[in-house]
């Protein structure tokens, strides 16, 4: 039963969830994330329409110490692996920096993992190693683990995340069949809106988990809300979005439009204009 609460308090009735990101300084500085005080006072704002928060020990430990009272609980993730420093020579090599115990020990409701896979690199063996080894013991504790498969090339020297489609979908099914309650991927790109459609369709009927759809780097908030729409049209069961809401100039406006569209079945026009009232309430 600890399994099932524990998801239950992460997804809503609808199986569907909007879980906010804020595990990216622990990378390095992210522009726009330096301001300690400004992140948090931002992240109690937006939580109050999602679902749950994934996080690295802080800012997770200050949330749960302050968080306003008479204000619902929301769920709690511990992000597990930040070794890979962005832009460093170690970057692909990202090990735990924290382990599932320390979630259940704090009270927390789950924990994410992040394995990066290419074929031609002989570190994609001890990523997958490394997933083996965090969902036995999540499993054994009744912890519900989010995998994020990335498809990763090295491009100029720098690391790149494959947004192909049948990149993404081979990731998705080599990390599914570890058997985990969720994913955590990008959504495909593609010469069009439809052929983008298509390939997140296939990517979703490719696995047996719920698909959730990464942020990624900051967007325009319109382009971000209709793909987040086609994500759910299309079987997705929802988002995991840091930059994309911490970095809009109004934070709270995109989370309470992106709730509309994954648990009321807005579109990305109307969510924005009904949201535009219910934020400022």
């Amino acid at each position: 039963m600890g399994m099932v609460n524990r998801l239950a308090r992460i997804f809503g009735n609808d199986g569907r969830s909007l879980i906010i990101a804020a595990d990216h300084r622990q990378r390095g500085v992210q522009h726009g994330l330096e301001d300690f005080a400004c992140l948090a006072s931002n992240l109690v704002s937006v939580l109050r329409f999602a679902d749950a928060l994934v996080a690295t020990k802080e800012p997770m430990r200050h949330i749960m110490a302050s968080w306003p009272e008479g204000l619902p609980k929301r769920g709690l993730l511990l992000s597990l692996n930040r070794t890979g420093l962005s832009g460093s020579a170690f970057e692909w090599d990202d090990r735990l920096v924290v382990r599932p115990q320390t979630a259940v020990r704090w009270g927390l409701d789950g924990a994410k993992l992040l394995i990066r896979i290419d074929p031609t690199r002989a570190e994609t063996s001890r990523q997958l190693e490394m997933c083996g080894e965090i969902c036995d013991i999540c499993e054994r504790w009744d912890l519900p683990l989010i995998l994020e498969p990335l498809y990763c090339t090295q491009v100029r020297g720098r690391l790149k995340v494959d947004y192909r489609p049948d990149k993404i979908r081979y990731a998705a099914i080599v990390a599914a069949d570890f058997s985990v309650p969720a994913l955590k991927i990008p959504y495909p790109d593609g010469p069009s809106r439809s052929s983008r459609r298509r390939s997140f369709r296939d990517i979703v009927h490719s696995v047996n988990a719920r698909v959730l759809v990464l942020g990624g780097r900051k967007v325009r908030t319109k382009a971000f809300l209709e793909r987040s729409q086609d994500a759910i049209l299309d079987g997705g069961s929802g988002l995991v979005i840091g930059r994309n809401v911490l970095l809009d100039r109004n934070p709270s406006l995109v989370t309470c439009a992106l709730q509309r569209i994954i648990h009321q079945g807005e579109d990305a026009d109307t969510a924005l204009a009904n949201a535009s009232r219910e934020a400022m309430a």
